[in-house]
């Protein structure tokens, strides 16, 4: 299992993301729409915000320990 990031290219406090372990990207993106639809809807977002999806793998095996990057995004 992997460990993705998955992005929506919106902002709010910081940019808008959901994590996933999924077996492959496609996985990881399936599995992110319905936190994100949920979230958009009750924003008021249209369809968009959980459609248009980016996806970026955080970590290749997350049977092994994992220390992701200190950053400010």
């Amino acid at each position: 299992m992997k460990l993705f990031e998955i992005t929506n290219g919106w902002m709010g406090n910081s940019y808008v993301r959901v994590l996933v372990i999924a077996e492959n990207e496609e996985d990881a993106k399936t599995l992110a729409i319905a936190p994100l639809k949920k979230d958009g809807k009750n924003q008021g977002h249209g369809k968009k915000y959980w459609t248009q999806l980016e996806c970026k793998p955080l970590c290749e095996d997350v049977s092994n320990v994992w220390v992701g990057d200190a950053n400010d995004e």
